[in-house]
């Protein structure tokens, strides 16, 4: 694989999770790769181009990706931020596939750029700025459909953009699944741990997590769910797991 073949690869994983985005909002969203965007006779090219409407708001996000084999430096990062900053209403994201130096890192937080790496797309809707979690993952109080899972929060009670997982017996990555909301509680109360909480899953956001598990992305390859469809005796419960596919299979489509 050449040089640009690999940059376009790269482009594609970061388009990818953007795109997983659209199923949960077909209608207000849309993700584009390698376009230009004109201002004042001066074209940009975007790598990945991601914009929505809430509210009547529209929220654009332009993606540079780095697929360089050493880290960004404070002069790129400075180049990127020149041109967002022309640009105007759009939120700047630069992922590098092997990180940023320390100036990058300062001179993106001074000037509002967001700083990703692989290993943070996971949690990137919490990292961007626009509270994204709020629009695409439903409110604690919502009505699942039909499960209701478990996901770490920060002091504030928001979602940190990581999945609670577990060990099931021998499968290392688990994603407990609960018809009932009360039961994904209790589940909670015995370990005691205030960092996690019940939230409702929509049949977009359980597509999301398939689709990045059946990519073998955001370290979810080899999923399974183990879903707990019983009241909680004697703080011990019954469950099955399911491969991500069989899950898909039997109740996503």
């Amino acid at each position: 694989m050449n040089k640009t073949e690999k940059g376009t690869s790269f482009e594609n994983y970061i388009a990818f999770i953007y795109e997983q985005l659209l199923l949960l909002d077909k209608d207000n969203s849309v993700v584009k790769k390698n376009i230009f965007l004109e201002k004042d006779q001066s074209k940009y090219q975007i790598d990945v181009y991601y914009e929505f409407s809430k509210a009547n708001i529209k929220h654009c996000v332009a993606v540079e990706c780095k697929n360089w084999e050493k880290p960004v430096d404070r002069k790129e990062v400075a180049y990127f931020e020149s041109y967002i900053n022309h640009l105007r209403n759009i939120t700047g994201v630069i992922v590098s596939k092997n990180g940023f130096t320390s100036g990058a890192k300062e001179y993106a937080l001074s000037r509002g750029i967001k700083l990703l790496t692989l290993d943070d797309l996971p949690s990137f809707i919490n990292a961007i700025g626009l509270n994204l979690q709020k629009v695409y993952f439903a409110d604690k109080n919502e009505t699942a459909e039909p499960f209701y899972t478990i996901l770490w929060l920060d002091n504030q009670e928001n979602w940190t953009g990581e999945y609670f997982i577990e060990e099931y017996k021998d499968l290392k990555n688990t994603i407990p699944l609960f018809i009932s909301k009360k039961h994904a509680q209790d589940y909670i109360d015995l370990r005691k741990n205030k960092k996690i909480g019940v939230r409702p899953l929509k049949k977009g956001h359980l597509n999301y997590i398939v689709n990045l598990s059946l990519k073998g992305l955001g370290g979810l390859d080899n999923l399974y769910f183990s879903l707990i469809l019983f009241p909680f005796v004697n703080g011990s419960h019954n469950s099955i797991a399911l491969k991500a596919l069989d899950f898909k299979n039997e109740y996503l489509t």
